[in-house]
């Protein structure tokens, strides 16, 4: 622990860039295991680099914890000391050790505008821009700017540190219904202008597209 607890205050957790790549590679539990038992503020230089929502599954996993001397991930039990000294290894493979001050993000986020393919490209080429020079924790608030669903998903899953798979899977699932969404909404428009061509009364018109719409 005594590794953990020097490298947590050191200047290395200056470096905003090198801890959200540390988090981006250290399952979950593995995380919660390492920081399991630490103080508030031994915690907080991980805490600021972490979505809210990331720093509640990891409070959850520490009521887990709780109830076992060892964590099991994914077949084999790790211990505690183990667990710290991969986030040791990490934060140390990541970082610099020559930040005097935390990295500061810049106020204004990537500019998002999903309308049109070339317009998706631009964007995406100012984000990956803007994330690597401040890393992928700049982006946070950026989920907002889009009014789009799947792109909002996206941002808080990647912001969230999602493992690759389950990232993927998330993702293809969100597709699929905005896909399904998009298909009965069409469906619906060419099945209500047929109904209007056969002459079918309001009441009929409308229970027909009502039907199309019914999931149960």
């Amino acid at each position: 622990m005594n590794k953990l607890h020097d490298i947590l205050k050191s200047k290395r957790m200056n470096d905003k860039r090198g801890i959200h790549k540390t988090l981006r590679q250290i399952d979950t539990k593995i995380l919660a295991l390492a920081l399991f038992g630490l103080s508030d503020k031994e915690r907080e230089p991980i805490f600021r680099n972490m979505t809210n929502r990331s720093r509640e599954i990891i409070e959850k996993e520490f009521t887990l914890i709780q109830k076992s001397k060892h964590y099991i991930y994914p077949q084999e039990a790790i211990t505690r000391e183990e667990a710290q000294d991969l986030l040791s290894e990490l934060i140390l493979t990541n970082t610099i050790d020559t930040y005097e001050t935390e990295t500061v993000y810049p106020q204004k986020l990537p500019h998002v505008d999903l309308s049109t393919s070339e317009k998706i490209v631009e964007t995406f080429d100012e984000i990956a821009n803007h994330s690597y020079e401040y890393g992928l924790g700049s982006l946070e608030g950026l989920e907002k700017e889009s009014g789009n669903m799947l792109f909002e998903k996206s941002i808080q899953l990647l912001l969230d540190g999602y493992e690759p798979l389950l990232f993927e899977q998330i993702l293809e699932n969100y597709k699929e219904r905005m896909l399904h969404s998009y298909e009965t909404k069409l469906s619906l428009i060419i099945e209500g202008v047929k109904c209007l061509q056969m002459g079918w009364p309001p009441a009929a018109i409308k229970e027909k597209m009502i039907s199309l719409c019914y999931y149960g």
